[in-house]
């Protein structure tokens, strides 16, 4: 999910990561209501919500898919590409797989703690590490949604506009002068991030 929201916000489709989270969001609300009373266990609550899950990944690869379009006929093809893509490219192979393993160590650990405990349908946690988790987690999205904000879209467009100056063959001194405030405006509002998310995290 993080990595098509992030290729989607790469593409300047914001528009398309919010609907697809809003849409994915109330799916699975509805899937994980409606798996509660049909199935009356958290196991069948789990899966309605994976369905909201799901759907926001869909519609953001698809997104994806638009602006790079798949060559190969089949999946076949594609699966059979990923044992020469693993040997050509191992080092970054190698750092995606250490990245993904240093996103989970901690919670590892702690859940196979004195710390850690399991559910009745066997899913291990932490009540204390996970509740503090879930509010860091939740105190980064004001600070991340006025990044995508500022610097995806106003960014955007004025580096955009420093560009077209610099193809139309702009005096040294009006490039000097365009870049000055362009960096200054990306610095002012990255201080306006910054300062936002020390108030939530502070609070």
């Amino acid at each position: 999910l993080w990595v098509v929201a992030g290729l989607a916000g790469a593409l300047q489709q914001v528009g398309w990561v919010m609907a697809a989270y809003v849409l994915g969001g109330i799916a699975s609300v509805i899937g994980a209501v409606w798996a509660g009373f049909a199935g009356e266990s958290p196991l069948h609550m789990l899966m309605g919500y994976a369905v909201g899950l799901g759907l926001t990944v869909g519609i953001l690869l698809l997104r994806v898919l638009i602006a790079f379009p798949f060559p190969f006929p089949t999946a076949g093809h594609a699966l059979a590409m990923i044992p020469d893509a693993l040997r050509r490219h191992w080092p970054l192979s190698v750092g995606a797989l250490a990245t993904a393993i240093g996103l989970w160590v901690d919670k590892w650990i702690v859940w196979g703690s004195e710390a850690g405990v399991r559910t009745p349908i066997g899913l291990p946690h932490s009540p204390a590490y996970d509740t503090a988790n879930f509010f860091g987690l939740l105190s980064m999205i004001p600070g991340l949604a006025l990044l995508v904000i500022q610097i995806e879209t106003r960014f955007f467009s004025e580096f955009r506009s420093f560009l077209s100056m610099l193809l139309s063959h702009a005096t040294l001194e009006e490039l000097d002068v365009s870049a000055v405030r362009l960096a200054g405006r990306t610095l002012a509002r990255l201080h306006r991030v910054m300062l936002m998310q020390a108030a939530v995290s502070l609070a």
